[in-house]
């Protein structure tokens, strides 16, 4: 057996060699000549013809966005900002209810175009009108100079054409 495991050592050591010599022949060889191969290319075409020139914008023409930063949560869109210049009727809005925590306020407006009603802060927009005060039984609204003053349903007075109300029943 141990005649054996001698000759697989020998054929082991010999293919080591054999491979060490390979790997030295590998390394110590000069590089063939390599050519490339010579062919020529077609001229291009041009992609664009008659490109027009670009002409940027002057920085006046962002003096808006100057005005009005992008991130400013106070910002007013430019429809609002023209729509409040034409001064135009105040929007057919009803207040229904009013939530007033400390400085933080919401008024909840039912507009026409809308069948249920939406929250809305100081500076929101409504049909290009701003709501500049909330107070809890009525809200301002504002287009330049103009206000508009919307009571809570509530709190409105009855038509002087109506009966009185009849008289409630207590046991």
């Amino acid at each position: 057996m141990s005649g054996a495991r001698q000759m697989v050592q020998i054929g082991f050591a010999g293919t080591a060699a054999l491979l060490a010599a390979l790997l030295v022949y590998e390394v110590a060889a000069p590089l063939p000549e390599f050519d490339p191969p010579a062919f020529r290319l077609k001229p291009r075409a041009p992609r664009i013809a008659n490109v027009a020139a670009v002409a940027a914008p002057t920085p006046d023409a962002f003096i808006d966005i100057a005005l009005r930063p992008p991130f400013d949560p106070s910002r007013k869109s430019v429809v609002a900002s023209a729509a409040s210049d034409a001064s135009a009727a105040p929007p057919e809005v009803t207040l229904v209810g009013v939530i007033v925590d400390g400085a933080n306020s919401l008024a909840l407006l039912k507009t026409a175009a809308s069948p249920l009603a939406t929250a809305y802060r100081v500076g929101a927009t409504i049909s290009g009108w701003q709501v500049t005060e909330i107070s809890p039984d009525r809200v301002v609204l504002g287009a330049g100079p103009a206000r508009s003053e919307i009571r809570l349903q509530a709190n409105k007075s009855a038509p002087a054409a109506s009966q009185p109300p009849a008289p409630l029943n207590s046991q």
